[in-house]
């Protein structure tokens, strides 16, 4: 029972103190109450307490304590927080009492004791007179007072700001300040100041909508992604100095040799005394992944020379060629048949499905590209792709080691090429068939992480359609989707990426916070790059929603002209994704763009419900004008209006009166007009703190400045002289035993540390 109650305890230790704080509080109240009446019975001011800085101390602490119980979800609940906010209003007005009573002792009781004593009256009369009258001139002052203050909390507009109050509105509670990664891109514009979005509101999303030209990408996007450059920057350095602390002092080792550049935390192992604070480190300071898809060379580029600015490692996955027909410096593919070596059976034998709906859903996409597609058609181009993609990835990798004399499967992954190939000749799918066989006879469900009978319906599609009586029909019906993969492997350019052996890998961009640059290209061609960028958003969706517990470091995702790539599985980044620590921010032209499709409309719902801060631009669409002030609200201001009443002057008394009448009305925050008519690079902005909603507001944000694009100078770290310490700790145990410890901790003489 004692172990319950203290565990209760520390679970609401900071309820229990501000609870105490309300109990002094009225406590207090009572005692100068009965100060005040042991006074006024005694008509003496001895033991009434005036000290004026107590008071103002005892004065301030109520309100102090009822700020920082809006952190506490117990005390924010409506009566509470009202009934708490008059119990500081009541301590208010208790102040007046003991002042009040002893000015009137030491100014008024002179005067009254001048009365003269007589048979008309006595002695106790006079000091019942100054009893009442001093009674009335404290005691009713101080409740009137009270009274009118809680008349005047009553007033909705009063209540309302009060219940919506909470004190980390203003003022930054959260632990590790200085290493959050915030976005601040915008100032309210009618001051100045900078508004902060806070990293754990930002993983609410993010959606700039804004016509072309109104500066969106530049004023938003290209500054937010310079910051998070910098914040990752300022928290690799704190990691760096504070590991390397630990190996100085003998706390960690390195498992192997890297650059500065190469810096990865998982090179450093620590001791078991010191794990604590290693994780704590990380922890502390993490090192956020950013993954930017952009539509074209110019915006890919220029976020890429920022991160080169700030000597940043970035996987560029851009097809555009360099003028000598080279890829550009740090290019790397994507495949996207690619599946991590590192998985487990099952979670391979999962994202092989995964794979496969991805690519029946791009080519869909491109079959529909043009107009709507034919649903029978549709769904068997649906059905062979998936059952296609399968039965490859189930078996390639098996082929490659048992065939690697054969052409197909010299290269360890698949690629769309196999696909092709299978689509223009059936009898290749027969290779993949027998090795399935192989497989599922020879290998356990722990080995390959799935049965014969969980892909029989891959099986029977295969040697019944394309294999077996049905092929000629399946030949000819299946033209439309060989002239769909044909068209998109015709473009060399994409090929290149799509078709590649070294590969991006997701699982370890995301773990490991990689910052990863992605050109879709759409001056290449929009089908292409649609398709392009589909494969590699609806691969990365697939990534994120996999991602273990213990490796969800925060990861900013950033797409640019997002309805080119929409899809009805784009809705689980704005559903789903904050929960895997990672913040979408999307740039789009209009909400209207959502209608493109019958099977995208209800995304429009999605984008505006889910992101919890959009920043609007002017020229925005009377649709979007509408949604927009409705969305704002509304809230109450009072119209004055000024009225003049004279007489004739013909009458022979004239006059003239004035009056002015202030009528309550109910106004919009923001104008739907006024949003329409912004300047350049002024926004309207809708956002939250704390993940609560505050009122939209007009702001003004700006083009990256010199330095920003410029970049910080990175402290540069040596590693080497670590790992050459490690060495000749090895050799000396190896010279004495034969045998080196894996993770023993070397004595204090065997491994001298640089300073």
């Amino acid at each position: 029972m004692n172990e319950k109650l203290l565990l209760k305890f520390k679970e609401n230790k900071t309820t229990i103190l501000i609870g105490c704080v309300y109990a002094f509080i009225f406590l207090h109240i009572a005692a100068t109450f009965a100060s005040y009446f042991i006074g006024l019975y005694r008509i003496n001011a001895a033991n009434l307490n005036t000290n004026l800085f107590l008071w103002i101390a005892l004065f301030i602490l109520p309100f102090i304590t009822w700020a920082y119980s809006s952190r506490q979800d117990f005390y924010n609940y409506h009566h509470r927080k009202m009934i708490f906010f008059s119990l500081c209003i009541g301590n208010l007005c208790s102040f007046f009492l003991p002042f009040f009573l002893k000015i009137e002792i030491e100014f008024l009781l002179p005067l009254l004791l001048k009365i003269p004593i007589s048979i008309y009256i006595t002695e106790s009369m006079l000091v019942h007179l100054c009893r009442f009258l001093f009674f009335i001139l404290s005691f009713l002052p101080a409740m009137a007072i009270f009274i009118l203050c809680l008349e005047f909390l009553q007033r909705e507009e009063i209540r309302e700001n009060l219940l919506s109050y909470r004190i980390e509105h203003g003022i930054d509670f959260r632990k590790n300040v200085a290493f959050q990664y915030d976005m601040h891109v915008v100032r309210r514009l009618e001051n100045g100041k900078e508004h902060t979005i806070k990293q754990q509101d930002r993983m609410l999303h993010t959606c700039l909508d804004g016509t072309t030209g109104t500066g969106k990408t530049s004023s938003i996007m290209t500054v937010a992604i310079a910051d998070d450059f910098d914040q990752r920057i300022k928290n690799i350095t704190y990691q760096k100095t504070e590991l390397q602390k630990l190996l100085q002092e003998k706390k960690a080792f390195l498992a192997e040799n890297f650059s500065d550049c190469d810096y990865n935390p998982k090179f450093i192992l620590p001791t078991k005394d010191a794990k604590a604070k290693y994780e704590n480190i990380l922890k502390k300071a993490p090192v956020a992944g950013i993954t930017v898809i952009a539509p074209n060379a110019k915006f890919a580029d220029e976020i890429y020379e920022l991160a080169k600015a700030r000597n940043l490692k970035v996987n560029r996955v851009d097809p555009v060629l360099l003028e000598n027909g080279e890829h550009k410096s740090e290019f790397i593919g994507f495949n996207p048949l690619y599946i991590s070596p590192n998985l487990t059976p099952l979670l391979r034998n999962l994202e092989v499905t995964k794979k496969a709906r991805v690519s029946a859903d791009v080519l869909q996409t491109l079959y529909e590209i043009n107009g709507k597609g034919d649903p029978y058609f549709m769904s068997l181009n649906r059905n062979v792709t998936t059952c296609l993609v399968i039965l490859v990835l189930l078996t390639y990798n098996s082929l490659h080691e048992r065939k690697k004399s054969d052409p197909r499967f010299k290269n360890p992954f698949p690629t769309f090429e196999i696909i092709q190939d299978i689509l223009y000749n059936f009898d290749k799918a027969n290779d993949f068939i027998l090795e399935y066989e192989y497989l599922t006879g020879k290998y356990s469900f722990d080995q390959l992480g799935f049965h014969k009978k969980d892909y029989q319906f891959v099986l029977d599609l295969v040697n019944n359609d394309l294999l077996g009586p049905s092929r000629s029909t399946m030949y000819e019906q299946a033209r439309g989707l060989r002239t769909i993969i044909d068209e998109f492997l015709a473009n060399p350019l994409f090929k290149q990426v799509i078709c590649c052996q070294k590969s991006i890998d997701m699982d370890k961009m995301l773990s490991e916070g990689e910052i990863t640059l992605v050109n879709y290209s759409l001056e290449l061609g929009r089908s292409d790059a649609t398709a392009f960028g589909l494969f590699f958003a609806l691969s990365f969706n697939n990534a994120v929603l996999r991602r273990p517990v213990e490796s969800r470091i925060p990861h900013f995702y950033y797409i640019d002209e997002f309805p080119v790539l929409l899809h009805p599985a784009m809705e689980e980044c704005f559903t789903l994704f904050r929960q895997y620590n990672v913040a979408m921010c999307v740039a789009i032209q209009t909400l209207d763009q959502m209608d493109k499709s019958e099977m995208t409309k209800y995304l429009k719902g999605i984008l505006q419900g889910n992101c919890a801060t959009q920043f609007i631009f002017g020229r925005i669409s009377a649709t979007e004008m509408e949604q927009y002030e409705k969305l704002g609200g509304t809230k109450r201001e009072y119209a004055e209006q000024t009225s003049i009443s004279e007489t004739a002057l013909s009458k022979t008394d004239t006059s003239m009166s004035y009056s002015v009448k202030y009528t309550p009305q109910d106004v919009s925050v923001v104008s739907g007009s006024k949003m329409h008519n912004l300047q350049f690079q002024e926004v309207t902005v809708f956002t939250v703190n704390h993940g609560s909603p505050i009122p939209a507001f007009y702001g003004k944000v700006n083009f990256i400045k010199k330095e920003k694009e410029q970049g910080k100078n990175t402290p540069s770290f040596q590693w080497e002289p670590y790992f050459e310490q490690k060495k000749r700790t090895a050799l000396k145990f190896s010279s004495g035993s034969g045998e080196i410890p894996e993770a023993r901790e070397p004595a204090d003489e065997e491994i001298i540390y640089p300073l």
